[in-house]
């Protein structure tokens, strides 16, 4: 009985580890740009094992793409930007200098840097409910 109960603990604990997915999962973040002191929301949507969506509110408005691949083992990602936040991370000389996620306590961590001056900002996206939520479809009664 005991061999049963203890399978069964192992097989649970197994289960459980391997079984985060980020698919369908929403992250913010609320941050204060360096040096200019203004505010920026984050937000970050993984739509696909592959796809992410994220969008920007504050001195930035912008929403765009990142494609991603998430390495269980290393918990590292690999990503690519779509050209919108190519192009918005080479106006503002800013590049994303790593991103992880920690199972832990479910969070995903960005680190941008600058290419201007030497600084570097961790930001911490915590998953919640979306800053900017889908509007209901319309529905026309006659």
């Amino acid at each position: 009985m005991r061999k049963r109960i203890l399978l069964f603990f192992l097989l649970l604990l197994n289960y459980i580890s391997s079984g985060y997915s980020l698919v369908g999962n929403t992250y913010i973040a609320n941050f204060k740009i360096p040096i200019i002191s203004r505010k920026q929301n984050i937000e970050i949507e993984f739509t696909t094992n592959k796809h992410a969506n994220l969008k920007l509110d504050g001195f930035i408005n912008s929403e765009g793409n990142v494609y991603y691949s998430y390495d269980k083992k290393n918990k590292t990602f690999t990503y690519k930007a779509d050209d919108v936040l190519e192009k918005i991370m080479n106006k503002y000389f800013v590049s994303l200098n790593d991103m992880y996620y920690n199972e832990s306590d479910d969070t995903q961590v960005i680190t941008i840097k600058s290419k201007l001056v030497r600084i570097k900002q961790k930001i911490i996206l915590k998953r919640g409910e979306p800053m900017f939520p889908q509007a209901p479809p319309l529905i026309y009664v006659d």
